[in-house]
């Protein structure tokens, strides 16, 4: 099993260069459990910004498992982020935490 840490290092010890993370918690709307962790909305216009942040995080915490999805009938943007054993209390307590969420349980 890979540990559940961060590697910081990895961005030159900036933790959030771009303030990237920041931003998109910032952003995150209507959490939903799902099996192995959390699906969030996103503003459509921010794909770009989403997918760059996933570019950079996946280098600092291979432990996620990241799955982004543009809807073609109502255009929202939709980041489910999970992974294996332990990443989804990690998400609990570090994304939804920090970005001020309460959580609507779902079914898939």
């Amino acid at each position: 099993m890979e540990p559940i840490a961060c590697n910081v290092e990895i961005l030159g010890n900036q933790g959030d260069p771009n303030g990237r993370a920041t931003q998109l918690l910032a952003k995150l709307t209507n959490p939903i459990e799902t099996p192995h962790g959390y699906r969030f909305q996103l503003p459509a216009d921010d794909v770009g910004e989403v997918g760059a942040w996933i570019a950079e995080e996946r280098l600092c915490c291979s432990f996620f498992d990241f799955d982004l999805s543009l809807k073609a009938d109502s255009g929202q943007l939709e980041l489910t982020l999970g992974g294996g054993a332990g990443v989804k209390e990690f998400i609990a307590s570090e994304v939804l935490q920090l970005g001020g969420l309460s959580l609507e349980k779902g079914l898939s």
